[in-house]
Parts: structure tokens; sequence; C-alpha cells
């Protein structure tokens, strides 16, 4: 039996249409993600295997600076201490004169008569308003038939008109003389004290 369909074209009923998706190629998709996560996985990995090598340098580099640095400080701190140590040295020892020119002078100083048997510094009370003072002590004895305190007095005048002397002490005295004998001849033991001026103690 056929059928014929005499309805207008807009009535008729139409036949639904097919949608087909093409071939979509999923395996290759799957493999290709799978890769590139692999990929990205290495990547990661190698930038923190590279993290750690620079961070165990920059330790290593930071230890040595510190061993370096203390060994810098060590030095520093002998070196300070050597300083001080020198300026201590250089404190007790300053003086603006010289032993061998003080002697010098205390030999051109010498009179007729007069010989020196020992000279010291020592300190003393200057009295109870005054501080102790620093003076050279110079004990000598004189011998020269009856001349013998003139002898001893142009001494002491002597010391007092030397520069150096007078640059050095602000105080130079007779505190002392005593006569003895020896065999026939007469001797008098005396003693002169030239106190330091203040600055120079």
């Amino acid at each position: 039996m056929i059928e014929i369909n005499l309805l207008p074209a807009e009535l008729k009923k139409k036949e639904a249409v097919g949608f087909k998706l093409p071939d979509i190629p999923t395996a290759r998709i799957f493999i290709t993600a799978v890769i590139l996560l692999f990929a990205f996985q290495m990547i990661v990995s190698l930038f923190a295997f590279y993290q750690r090598v620079e961070a165990l340098s920059v330790n290593v580099t930071i230890a040595s600076l510190k061993k370096e640095n203390s060994e810098i400080l060590r030095q520093k701190t002998q070196a300070l201490m050597a300083q001080n140590r020198l300026k201590e040295i250089q404190v007790l020892t300053r003086r603006d004169y010289y032993w061998s020119s003080l002697l010098a002078e205390l030999t051109r100083s010498m009179t007729r008569g007069v010989w020196l048997r020992e000279f010291s510094t020592n300190e003393k009370n200057m009295g109870s308003d005054k501080a102790s003072a620093r003076y050279l002590s110079l004990k000598g004895s004189a011998i020269g038939q009856g001349q013998e305190t003139a002898y001893i007095g142009k001494f002491v005048k002597a010391l007092k008109e030397n520069k150096l002397f007078a640059e050095l002490f602000s105080q130079v005295e007779l505190t002392n003389i005593n006569q003895r004998k020896i065999y026939e001849y007469d001797v008098y033991d005396f003693e002169i004290m030239c106190v330091f001026k203040s600055q120079r103690t």
C-alpha cells in the first residue's frame, strides 16, 4: 500500500535530524596531558633542587663569613689590647726630658772640690695644705781646706742657673750639710733637693 502525504509542506511532520560528533582522539589528548604534567613536575622538581643547592651554597658562604668575621674580631680585639698596653707604657715612660741630658747638665754644673755620691728620685709631702711632690735628691761631699761650704754654695748656685734645671725643677735647695773627718781631712756631706715642676712629675 502506498501512502501519499498530501499535506502542505509547512504542515508535514519533519524528521528529526541526528547530530553526530566528530571523532575526538581522547587517548592522544590524555597521553599529551600526562606528558605535560610530568614535564611540569620535572621542571618544578629541578627548580626546587636548584633552590636547595643555592640555599646550601648561601649557608656555606654565611658560615665562612661568620668564621672570617670572628677571626677579624679576634685580631681587632688583640690589636686594641696591644694598643691600650702601648698607651699605658707611653704614659708611664713619658718624659719631657732625657736622663742623659740631665746627667750631662749635672756634670757641667759641678764645681771645684765637690763630688756626688748618690742621686735618686723620691716623693715628699710639702705640707698639710699641699700635695706631695716628687723630687730629685743629690747627695755628695766637699773637701777644700776650710772652703767646703763655699764650694757647696757655688755648686747649688750653678744648678739654679742651669737652663735645663730651671725648666725641670721649681725649687733647688740645700737641705742638709754635715761635717765628718776622713783621716786628717774635714769632709762636708750635703744633700740638695730639686723639686720637679708639677707637669713633669
